[in-house]
């Protein structure tokens, strides 16, 4: 029953795949990788480079699957078939057919043990055939293991029963039913059936078990499902939110992450990035004003399919206001500095020349923001110019300022930069048409940057550690993360002294490293029966360490 339940799922998971690749190529599709850990590639014909398992992944006729030390795969073949191989094995599809009247599927492996489980009954004339170098294997059962060694190949039937003959068809066939083995060494030919010891079958089962269940539970369930006693905590006082997002917790920042500088980010800002759909980020802006004054936003934790927001359109060009010159230099040429604004986050530049028909351009900015500036250079001393701002929305629509007339005198600075503090703040990811973006409001930053941080779904499917990247330390998770959401007077003023103390004072509440005091010493992350979420009576945890 419970084979037959694994063999619906996964045929539910296959023809779902497959129906998603129809149309994309006319390629006969073998199967799936439904699930792995560790390093495994495909090798495929036609294809310069290897490709690494990190999602669930086609695999078609022809396709070489390897595993590297410390790895394992499980395969859905098109017929119900499933393969399971271990470390240090490799595994090619010669061929699939999948004619009712002849179904037939063969199967080569170079390297490594490789647990078959048939998936459909073989007829005469149909037929499921593994091959090594030494022994050719035909089923007839369901259940079978085949460890190809450097000079033997083994066969060992876990259920029904296995046909093996050498590869070359020398010698006698040999059948073996469940619970027996046959080793086919390099004469050729097949011992006879042996029983297998029950400990040398549970280390056959071991080296290719790959539960495929993880990436199913972790969909629909999340943490729920090997964590539930914290769901079902009757804690009299909760943590707010503290369910809705155990990652932000507990789980390391994204291994992979990336920067993208920008300039002159005034107002509201738009910042389109190459982002894609379902993994998680983490999003963050930091940037300083004219003076080297630094300031950075709060953390957004996003997946894009689900969280962004559509970009409201008004279905109007920009409003462009007149530029103005705010500062002349002085050197070889001189060079203006100009500033206008838009009622839209727009990217803007500047057209000018000796007379109203321009026909030179500024530096356009490197995004979409409603408060714009840029350097006119090598200009000449006592010469007019012309010159007017271009805008254009993120949706393509264009507008420009009227034409102003300019003359180049001494150096000299008309107005400064606003003198408060800067700040950004307002993270918002957007979606506009079929591209994301980030918005945000701020002021006064002249540069900055974008921090991008990316969990890889592929990655998070990866078995060997369903916690990817990994756990925070507990500094991180009992002090460093509460700080995130509990900032300010408020919480300053009831803070305890963040002391280090040594373990036999603490009287068993958990310390960090080093016997640093953390949030979690005197409050407990998920639930209480005490107010304030503390872990025992406010009299009593004070004297845990004040006797």
């Amino acid at each position: 029953m419970k084979k037959t339940v694994l063999l619906t799922v996964l045929s539910l998971l296959l023809v779902s795949f497959l129906q998603k690749s129809v149309g994309a190529e006319k390629t006969q599709y073998a199967g799936i990788v439904v699930t792995w850990k560790g390093n495994v590639y495909i090798y495929r014909e036609g294809e310069s480079k290897r490709i690494r398992v990190e999602d669930t992944t086609a695999i078609r006729e022809g396709d070489i699957i390897t595993t590297d030390d410390e790895s394992a795969v499980k395969i859905l073949l098109a017929d119900d078939t499933i393969v399971a191989m271990g470390e240090g094995g490799s595994l090619c599809v010669d061929s699939l057919s999948l004619d009712d009247a002849k179904r037939r599927l063969s199967l080569r492996i170079v390297a490594g043990t490789v647990r078959t489980i048939a998936g459909r009954h073989f007829t005469d004339a149909s037929y499921l055939e593994l091959k090594s170098q030494a022994a050719l294997v035909r089923v007839l059962g369901t259940d079978f293991v085949v460890n190809s060694m450097e000079d033997a190949t083994e066969v060992v039937s876990l259920d029904g029963t296995v046909d093996v003959q050498g590869t070359e068809g020398t010698g006698n066939t040999v059948r073996i039913e469940s619970g027996y083995m046959t080793q086919v060494g390099p004469e050729g030919l097949p011992t006879p059936p042996q029983k297998v010891p029950d400990y040398y079958v549970e280390e056959l089962i071991a080296r290719t078990d790959v539960p495929v269940n993880m990436v199913a539970t972790m969909t629909e369930e999340g943490c729920k499902d090997c964590h539930r006693p914290v769901y079902v905590d009757a804690s009299r006082y909760k943590h707010p939110d503290i369910l809705l997002n155990c990652t932000r917790c507990h789980i390391k920042d994204a291994e992979k992450r990336k920067l993208i500088r920008f300039k002159d980010g005034w107002g509201d800002n738009i910042f389109f990035l190459e982002l894609e759909d379902d993994p998680s980020y983490s999003i963050a802006v930091r940037g300083k004003d004219s003076f080297g004054r630094e300031a950075s936003s709060e953390t957004l934790r996003v997946v894009p399919s689900q969280d962004a927001v559509e970009l409201s359109d008004d279905g109007k060009a920009p409003q462009v206001s007149t530029p103005e010159v705010v500062e002349v230099r002085e050197g070889v040429f001189y060079s203006v500095t100009v500033r206008w604004k838009t009622d839209k986050p727009a990217r803007s530049y500047i057209e000018y020349g000796r007379s109203r028909r321009l026909g030179n351009v500024s530096r356009s900015s490197t995004h979409y923001a409603t408060e714009h500036r840029t350097v006119i250079e090598k200009l000449r001393r006592g010469k007019k110019y012309y010159i007017r701002a271009v805008a254009e929305d993120p949706y393509g629509r264009k507008a420009h300022s009227d034409t102003v007339k300019i003359k180049v005198k001494k150096a000299y600075t008309t107005k400064k930069d606003a003198t408060g503090l800067p700040s950004i703040e307002g993270l918002k990811l957007l979606r506009v048409k079929d591209r994301w973006a980030l918005m945000w409001k701020s002021n006064g930053i002249r540069e900055g940057t974008i921090s991008i941080g990316i969990m890889s779904t592929g990655s998070r499917k990866d078995l060997s550690n369903p916690h990817y990247p990994g756990l925070k330390s507990i500094n991180e998770a009992g002090f460093y993360v509460c700080g995130e959401c509990h900032r300010g007077s408020i919480h300053l003023k009831a803070s305890h002294p963040m002391v280090d103390v040594t373990p036999t004072v603490s009287g068993g509440l958990p310390l960090g490293s080093g016997g640093r005091m953390l949030c979690v010493t005197c409050h407990m992350s998920h639930g209480s029966q005490h107010p304030y979420v503390l872990r025992k009576e406010e009299t009593e945890l004070c004297r845990s360490c004040h006797e």
